[in-house]
């Protein structure tokens, strides 16, 4: 990602699916990217993301990184929620 020019990281990764990695993928970005530049917003596949977490976390985060110009990856595991 920071090949990429990625500054900042919104993970949706719900904690079921950590487990699927052999790493804490959370303080792995925390620790490249800096505690205040990811965002965790866990949304279970197949369903959609319950209004507060929109909208107290995942719009700020993404309008924050906008307003600073840095780019952000949003991302889960497999793309079917």
């Amino acid at each position: 990602m920071r090949k990429q020019g990625i500054k900042r990281v919104c993970c949706l990764l719900p904690e079921n699916q950590m487990e699927y990695y052999q790493v804490n993928l959370l303080d792995i970005y925390r620790e490249e990217f800096g505690p205040d530049n990811v965002c965790w917003a866990p949304v279970e596949d197949f369903h959609l993301c319950d209004l507060a977490t929109l909208r107290e976390k995942i719009l700020p985060f993404l309008e924050d990184s906008d307003m600073k110009g840095e780019r952000v990856v949003v991302h889960c595991s497999e793309g079917s929620g």
